[in-house]
């Protein structure tokens, strides 16, 4: 159920994905009239209400819209959760027996292998066969370098800030189950996972609007923005693993005579380190990829994404897909360190 309710909410909130797919599609820049999702329109009503400030109010509503179903999806969830038993008691052994033998077996896995491919391997990886058939175009790649620089000190800001700031809620949340406001906590800190990050940054964008991000510190704006749906996979995977951990050692540690700091340093830590790396592996690629907050937050904003999506309303296809293969490589290689440290080190 955890993970029907995120990918739902992962694809209610992608923006940058979507506003690609529909402008090469398109063969040209959305306009007003064109097939719209909730975070493609909240972007476009942004870009134009810079002229027509009368479209706030618009905006206001479609994302108040999107955050309400969030909100509510992940209230179904919790109510799921503790009233439904899964998986049910209840057996058919005829169709079961039917369904587990011969033929239908072979079909589901044989499937489930085709659809993996031709669904979802080869369409995301095309790109790699259009860059190597295309024609290659001359273009100035200095606006890639600096937009990526720009992306990766983002990223890198918001990755310490979560690790600082998210580890010591996430080992309040886990040492105090009892208490209401841990378990308040916990439950506020999976609201922005499943808010639909367009919708989060245009508040967000409000909320900081005493800010000028043309005049002074967009990235400092782009960094609040980041956070906001970032900080929340650092807690939550620390928290899984402090939960794992049993409490005895640590209270051993207090025994022997160590300061709560040098318990947490000396035995705690080393048994969730791979946990914390992997929460913090995940924030950095998350705020690396992502377009719908920063557009929301700055809509002239530098960032790798958001220059990947300016090529592509170019229509310079072939610039867009190597900037694409480039971020990919990147992603692909901190997803590597990801499986590499979080492996199960003790049995």
């Amino acid at each position: 159920m955890t993970g029907a309710i995120l990918c739902f909410a992962r694809s209610l909130s992608e923006t940058g994905g979507t506003i690609i797919a529909l402008a090469t599609l398109y063969g040209r820049r959305m306009v007003e009239g064109d097939f719209q999702t909730g975070p493609t329109l909240i972007g476009l009503w942004k870009d134009a209400s810079v002229t027509d400030p009368s479209l706030v109010p618009a905006l206001s509503f479609v994302s108040i819209l999107l955050i309400i179903l969030a909100l509510v999806l992940l209230l179904l969830l919790k109510l799921v959760i503790i009233k439904v038993r899964l998986p049910m008691r209840k057996v058919w052994p005829t169709p079961e027996k039917l369904l587990s033998r011969g033929l239908f077996p072979k079909l589901k896995d044989s499937s489930a292998v085709l659809f993996l491919l031709l669904i979802v391997l080869v369409p995301s990886f095309f790109i790699f066969t259009y860059v190597l058939t295309g024609s290659p175009a001359q273009a100035d790649w200095g606006p890639f370098v600096d937009a990526l620089v720009i992306s990766f000190v983002v990223a890198s800001a918001v990755t310490l800030i979560d690790l600082v700031t998210g580890i010591p809620l996430a080992l309040y949340i886990a040492k105090n189950r009892s208490g209401r406001l841990s378990q308040m906590l916990d439950v506020l800190v999976n609201v922005p996972l499943i808010v639909p990050t367009a919708a989060l940054g245009f508040s967000l964008g409000l909320f900081w609007s005493n800010i000028d991000p043309n005049a002074s510190a967009p990235i400092l704006l782009i960094i609040l923005a980041h956070i906001a749906f970032t900080y929340p996979l650092v807690v939550r995977n620390v928290v899984g693993a402090v939960e794992g951990v049993d409490p005895a050692f640590e209270e051993t540690a207090r025994t022997l005579g160590a300061r709560p700091l040098q318990s947490f340093r000396r035995v705690l830590f080393p048994m969730i380190k791979g946990s914390i790396l992997a929460g913090a592996i995940m924030a950095f690629t998350r705020s690396l990829g992502e377009t719908g907050a920063t557009l929301a937050v700055v809509a002239n904003a530098n960032t790798a994404p958001v220059y990947i999506v300016d090529l592509v309303n170019e229509q310079s296809y072939y610039l867009a897909a190597m900037a694409c293969i480039i971020l990919i490589i990147i992603s692909y290689v901190f997803m590597l360190l990801l499986r590499r440290f979080t492996r199960e080190e003790v049995v």
